[in-house]
């Protein structure tokens, strides 16, 4: 079981708070530009819309592997800690998708709600949807973590797992910042620990069945 106090809590939150806003403002700039009329209509609304999408993924990365390995925090109950991580991907994934959407709305001059529509016509909007169907995913996970119970709630918070990597997909595929090789590295690494956490709780649950074909 791997003990987490304090400090190394607040090392992993600022790592990933501050390698994404690092990696961001490298590629963006002064940020105050974007709300200018130097800049097209929305452009500072889609630089943070970017910035909430590369915090969300890291942290849902490491919300991942607090479900799916054994950790004990000094300073809290592990549950209520996955909770308040939950609480801040879905915060982050809402502003990414929102400031996406009100961005291309302020630069067209129209609402662009058909963003949230699936789309495979090009490469560009195929993978919009890839980030779609892994929205629909993280709101089904969150809907049964709430709202059911038993079983239903057991698998269908399950969707999370699936909804990692097809976000991974999705930033990987077309984002800008997420290319960038330190935040390749790190969600390469995510995604291996997290589809070694889904392995182990695999076998673990074959046991118990082994054992009971064997008896």
């Amino acid at each position: 079981m791997l003990k987490i106090n304090r400090v190394q809590c607040l090392f992993v939150t600022l790592f990933v708070v501050f390698l994404p806003l690092i990696v961001w403002s490298k590629n963006t700039g002064n940020p105050l530009l974007y709300f200018t009329d130097v800049v097209p209509a929305g452009q500072g609304v889609y630089v943070l819309s970017k910035l909430a999408a590369l915090i969300s993924l890291l942290l849902f990365g490491v919300q991942a592997l607090i479900g799916l390995f054994q950790v004990k925090f000094s300073f809290a109950n592990k549950q209520r800690v996955h909770r308040w991580v939950g609480v801040s991907v879905l915060l982050m994934v809402l502003l990414h998708v929102s400031g996406f959407i009100a961005a291309t709305s302020l630069r067209s001059g129209h609402f662009t709600g058909h963003f949230l529509l699936p789309d495979i016509d090009d490469y560009y909007h195929a993978r919009i949807t890839v980030g779609l169907v892994a929205l629909i995913l993280i709101l089904s996970a969150v809907f049964a973590r709430i709202w059911l119970s038993g079983t239903l709630q057991k698998w269908g918070h399950l969707f999370a797992m699936p909804a990692f990597y097809l976000a991974a997909w999705h930033a990987l595929s077309i984002g800008t910042e997420s290319r960038h090789p330190i935040i390749q590295m790190v969600l390469i690494v995510l995604m291996i620990l997290i589809g070694i956490g889904i392995l182990r709780r695999l076998l673990l649950r074959l046991k118990p069945m082994r054992r009971v074909s064997t008896g």
